[in-house]
C-alpha cells in the first residue's frame, strides 16, 4: 500500500483478510489496529509515523470528555448570567466603562463555550470510528467554523483583560484625571477589539492555500510541536507572541493596581476596618485574575517557546491537552470574578461601602 493516494477508506478494510501476513503503507491510518485483521499469522503494519495521525478518538480519553463538559458549562452558562445581570437586571452597571468592557468579555468567552460544543458533539458523533472520518471533519466547514470561534474567542478575551486591567489602573493611580474611558469611548474601544479579532480570526480563511483550521482534530492548530504547516508562523505570532504580550501588561498592570490601593490606605485611610475589608477583596480578585491568566497562557505559551527552538519533543496529545484543558479556563472563570464576586460583595456591604472608593468607578475592582 506505499504510494497509494487513499485517504477516504471504510472501517474494518483489512479485517477480512485472514491470510494477510504483512503490510506496509504509506499512510499511517492504514496500519490502526482497528482496520488489521486479528489473526496468529498476522506479523504488523509498517508505515512511517506521522505526528499529526492517531488511531485514536476524537478527544483521546474520557479526562478530556469530562474538562470539555465542566469548562463548556461553566463557559456557556457563567457568561449568559453575566451578560443578562449586566443587561437586564443591574442596568446601572451598563453605564460605566467596566461594566460595558465586562459585557463584552461575556460576549467572547461565552463564544469558546460554543466551541467546546462544536468539538463535543463531533467527538460523540465519530466516536472510536474518528480516525475513519478525521480527514472529512478536519476539510469540513464545522471544523473551521470552530476554529474561527476558538481563535476569535482567545484573542478578544486576551484583549478585553487587558483593557479592563488598563482601566482599573488609571482608575486607581490617578483618580482625578480625565483621562479616563467613559461609556461611549469604552463601547468604541471594545468594538475596535472586536474588529481586530475577527480579523485576526478570519486570515487563515482568507488565506485560501492555508489549511491552518483543518490541521488539527480540535480545529485550533497550536504551532507546539515540530510539525510544519502553512500558517504556522501566523500561529506562532498571534497565539504565543501576541498573548505573551498580553499576558505581560496583565500582570504588571495587576501589580501596579495592588501597589496603588495599599498606598492609597497608608496614606488618607489609615487602619479603617472597612477600607482593610474592601482592600483585601480588591487583593483576592487581583490574584484570581493574574492566576488564572497565568494558568491559562503560561502553559501555552511556554510550550510555544519549546517547540520553536527544535529541541524539545511534545507528547502526542499536546493540541488537544491545551485546546480543551488549557485555554478554555479563563473563559469558564471570568464570570464568576467579573460577576458573581462583585454580586457576592455588594450584597455583603450593601449602601455601607466606603463613598470614596465609589467615586471614579474605583469601589471595587471591577465595578
Amino acid at each position: 500500500m506505499r504510494g497509494c493516494p487513499m485517504r477516504d477508506f471504510t472501517e474494518d478494510v483489512f479485517t477480512p483478510l485472514v491470510q494477510l501476513q504483512r503490510m506496509f503503507a504509506s499512510n499511517s491510518k492504514l496500519c490502526c489496529p482497528a482496520n488489521l485483521p486479528d489473526n496468529e499469522g498476522f506479523e504488523g503494519c509498517s508505515a512511517p509515523e506521522d505526528p499529526s495521525t492517531s488511531c485514536d478518538s476524537l478527544l483521546y480519553s474520557n479526562a478530556y470528555r469530562v474538562l470539555l463538559i465542566v469548562f463548556a458549562s461553566l463557559a456557556l452558562g457563567g457568561n449568559m448570567g453575566g451578560f443578562v445581570y449586566r443587561m437586564f437586571i443591574n442596568k446601572d452597571e451598563e453605564s460605566h466603562s467596566c461594566g460595558v468592557m465586562v459585557t463584552h468579555l461575556c460576549m467572547s468567552d461565552f463564544l469558546m463555550g460554543v466551541y467546546l460544543v462544536v468539538i463535543g458533539v463531533a467527538d460523540t458523533r465519530y466516536g472510536s470510528s474518528y480516525f475513519i472520518y478525521s480527514d472529512a471533519w478536519e476539510r469540513s466547514a464545522g471544523c473551521k467554523a470552530a476554529g474561527f470561534l476558538s481563535l476569535l474567542s482567545c484573542e478578544a478575551s486576551a484583549f478585553f483583560v487587558c483593557l479592563l486591567t488598563i482601566d482599573r489602573m488609571a482608575a486607581f493611580r490617578f483618580p482625578n484625571s480625565r483621562l479616563h474611558f467613559r461609556k461611549g469611548s469604552a463601547q468604541l474601544t471594545c468594538w475596535m477589539i472586536w474588529f481586530a479579532a475577527v480579523f485576526m480570526a478570519a486570515v487563515p480563511l482568507i488565506e485560501s492555500h492555508w489549511r491552518f483550521y483543518g490541521e488539527t482534530g480540535t480545529c485550533l492548530p497550536l504551532p507546539t510541536n515540530a510539525r510544519s504547516f502553512d500558517g504556522r508562523d501566523y500561529s506562532f505570532a498571534v497565539l504565543i507572541m501576541l498573548n505573551f504580550v498580553l499576558f505581560l501588561i496583565i500582570a504588571v498592570g495587576q501589580a501596579l493596581i495592588y501597589c496603588s490601593v495599599r498606598a492609597r490606605r497608608h496614606k488618607t485611610l489609615g487602619v479603617n476596618s472597612d477600607y482593610m475589608s474592601l482592600e483585601r477583596s480588591i487583593t483576592k480578585r487581583l490574584i484570581a485574575i493574574a492566576l488564572t491568566d497565568f494558568l491559562c497562557w503560561f502553559p501555552v505559551c511556554l510550550v510555544g517557546f519549546m517547540a520553536s527552538g527544535g529541541g524539545a519533543r511534545m507528547p502526542r496529545h499536546i493540541d488537544t491537552a491545551l485546546s480543551v484543558a488549557v485555554l478554555p479556563l479563563n473563559s469558564a472563570i471570568n464570570p464568576f470574578i467579573y460577576t458573581l464576586v462583585m454580586i457576592r460583595e455588594t450584597r455583603r456591604h450593601g449602601n455601607s461601602r466606603p463613598r470614596d472608593f465609589l467615586e471614579s468607578e474605583t469601589s471595587f475592582m471591577m465595578t
